[in-house]
């Protein structure tokens, strides 16, 4: 008797999580310990929330060590710098998780790191998440973000499937549909002086980041082929652009919520300056 196929689902944004690599269990075990350490904090101090503050670290720290890798995916000292770089932004406020994990997904799909471009299935989820997005004021730059990336993976080289630009296509009616009905109004409030400042001197280390790129030697998870230098920049551009809209709309407040964004980009010139003035010296 012939033997039956099963279906098998194909995804090109989920990576799987190898706890024999030695980056994987670094991220978890970072993730874990601030989590720990969070809710110690917020419990000795009588603070709010403790659960959900030490939630939304141990998936901020996670988030941010992923991105890092997306980013620099030659480098694995910037995804290891990243959890570090991110631990001062919690003295802000905790981070969005929706919104750093549709970046994420965003600059997976810019970069292909899994070396397929989203699937149906995928598209599905995609233009779910959208619409959740659309509902929400303070992601709409996060929204905006996943609905270009999965159109560059039609136009940036190597180029993807036709199905990117339809899915894109229904990513936009939803999120634009699901704004108009549901958002609430969203009072835009300036930045202070500290936070511009500390724009300024983030957005010094988004212009080193982007001046950084070089042709990379990785390859991709399920299809082996090299990573493109074009998709990598355009992932670290795509980055830069979301935390400038946060910035602007809806202001000072959207800082800490993408903290993961501002780890993952400031951890790639960190990286390089700490190999080269601090490791090789000694």
């Amino acid at each position: 008797m012939a033997s039956s196929k099963r279906p098998r689902i194909t995804t090109g944004i989920a990576r799987t999580i190898d706890l024999r690599d030695r980056s994987n269990r670094y991220a978890l075990v970072v993730a874990g310990l601030a989590a720990i350490a969070t809710l110690f904090w917020r419990l000795s101090t009588t603070g709010d929330e403790p659960w959900f503050w030490a939630l939304r670290v141990l998936v901020g720290v996670f988030l941010a060590w992923a991105l890092g890798r997306e980013l620099d995916p030659d480098e694995p000292a910037s995804a290891a710098m990243a959890p570090l770089v991110i631990l001062p932004f919690f003295i802000l406020g905790p981070p969005s998780i929706s919104g750093s994990i549709a970046v994420l997904a965003a600059a997976r799909i810019v970069v292909r790191t899994t070396g397929l471009s989203p699937s149906w299935f995928d598209g599905a989820l995609l233009v779910g998440g959208s619409a959740y997005l659309g509902s929400q004021p303070e992601n709409w730059p996060a929204a905006g973000a996943l609905i270009l990336a999965v159109f560059a993976d039609r136009i940036l080289y190597p180029s993807g499937p036709s199905r990117s630009l339809y899915t894109a296509t229904l990513m936009t009616v939803a999120a634009v549909a699901a704004a108009a009905w549901w958002a609430d109004d969203l009072a835009r409030e300036a930045p202070t002086v500290g936070e511009w400042i500390g724009g300024a001197i983030v957005l010094m280390a988004v212009a080193a980041a982007l001046l950084m790129v070089r042709p990379p030697t990785a390859r991709g998870d399920f299809r082996k082929e090299q990573l493109a230098e074009n998709r990598v920049l355009a992932a670290r551009l795509l980055v830069a652009a979301v935390l400038i809209a946060g910035f602007l709309y809806p202001g000072g407040p959207i800082a800490p919520a993408l903290s993961p964004l501002w780890a993952g980009i400031i951890a790639i010139p960190t990286a390089s300056w700490v190999r080269r003035h601090v490791i090789r010296p000694m």
